[in-house]
């Protein structure tokens, strides 16, 4: 292979901003961490969410700022509790979650039923994403903190 044909096989590859990995040139996300390459990727309706997903992942991965511990915290810890306040604090008007509880005992097996099983996916699947997103990032921020710090002391 001449070194012509070298530079425009390299010239055509993608290179990852995240992580410099070399692509192929037609790919939309990097092979190795996922993470957007094209426009296309941030801008298609059924592509933006996992363009949107990459940012998390990484946060995840490499929190090393208190600006994004924060900012991870702002976003996750709201939807963590929504489903708590709803049920623990009562709905919006005079109801409480033994009001519903009652209605559900009242009505048909079936609606009961569905009801409950809506209700535990929505607490218990919020808490498993939402609180493992929020531990995950606080563990990487304070493993990543905790590195910097003996770096600095070793030199």
């Amino acid at each position: 292979m001449s070194t012509n044909a070298a530079a425009s096989h390299d010239e055509s590859l993608a290179v990852c901003p995240q992580c410099c990995h070399a692509n192929p040139p037609m790919h939309h996300f990097c092979e190795n961490c996922n993470a957007p390459l094209s426009s296309t990727a941030a801008i298609l309706p059924s592509w933006r969410p996992w363009a949107e997903g990459a940012l998390v992942r990484r946060a995840v991965r490499e929190a090393d700022s208190w600006l994004v511990l924060i900012g991870i915290w702002l976003i996750f810890l709201p939807p963590l509790l929504l489903p708590v306040l709803v049920t623990f604090g009562g709905s919006f008007d005079r109801s409480s979650w033994m009001d519903v509880v009652h209605e559900w005992r009242n009505g048909s097996p079936v609606v009961s039923l569905i009801a409950a099983i809506i209700h535990l996916l929505l607490l218990g699947g919020g808490f498993a994403l939402f609180g493992s997103i929020l531990f995950l990032t606080t563990r990487s921020f304070l493993r990543n903190r905790h590195l910097h710090q003996l770096q600095q002391s070793q030199e």
